[in-house]
């Protein structure tokens, strides 16, 4: 059980097996709005994982640490979001739910399909994270107005330790407004289907992404390549981006 539901209803949560949840501050201080579960107690809600994404730096929407416990798994490491993973719900699936192979998921997720990685929890996908929220409220800004849970669609960390520089979100054949569905692979990796959404590395050296980008639009990389002065400016920006201190 993780995380929050859209309609706070017990049942949905019950039958989804997952709860999505946000903060709550009161005074100013966090209460913990899991007690409610009852974990490990008599009649009380079995921990099958649990999802906890924080602030990678405030400003940055993009980047999360995100730790992700599996029984007694544990993993920690720096998630980069893609795009919001809830849209409307899906029809005619059930008012909150739809099937899947490994179980019922939330009538409201956008899908994405990874083949070359797709961890899960039961059927509840690791790459579908939590968002974070800001710092709490201070009592010079009372005014504080919490953001309402989602969840969006994040690389983690095995996506940098692969050879490939650049990953893109592809529309898949069924989707469409609203209701969309998703691919995730290399931009290296033939597919006829439109890109929805490009993912580069800061990793990545910019010989290699100019490579891979030139691949994905059709077109040759020699003129970027081959030329200092645009070589020049993307290895500074490469050696700005790559080096930025982040602190956990």
């Amino acid at each position: 059980v993780t995380l929050w539901d859209y309609f706070h209803e017990n049942s949905f949560s019950l039958e989804l097996g997952k709860l999505v949840d946000s903060p709550l501050y009161v005074h100013y201080g966090p209460t913990d709005r899991t007690a409610n579960l009852h974990l490990g107690e008599v009649d009380g809600a079995v921990l099958k994982g649990e999802f906890i994404t924080a602030p990678a730096f405030l400003k940055n929407t993009r980047l999360r640490w995100a730790s992700i416990q599996n029984g007694s798994s544990f993993r920690h490491f720096l998630a980069y979001a893609l795009v919001d993973g809830n849209g409307v719900r899906r029809i005619p699936a059930p008012i909150h739910l739809q099937n899947s192979k490994l179980g019922p998921v939330s009538a409201l997720v956008r899908p994405l399909i990874c083949e070359r990685h797709q961890p899960r929890i039961n059927q509840h996908d690791e790459l579908l994270l939590p968002t974070p929220l800001g710092w709490a409220p201070t009592d010079k800004d009372s005014s504080f107005d919490i953001a309402t849970a989602h969840e969006e669609w994040c690389l983690d960390d095995w996506f940098p330790a692969q050879k490939d520089a650049c990953w893109v979100i592809r529309e898949a054949e069924d989707s469409k407004p609203l209701q969309e569905s998703f691919l995730l692979m290399p931009a290296l990796e033939p597919s006829d289907r439109p890109v929805f959404f490009t993912a580069l590395f800061a990793e990545t050296e910019p010989q290699q992404l100019v490579r891979e980008l030139a691949a994905l639009h059709k077109v040759s990389p020699d003129k970027v390549l081959n030329s200092p002065e645009t070589m020049a400016r993307l290895q500074s920006l490469y050696e700005r981006v790559r080096d930025f201190p982040f602190v956990e």
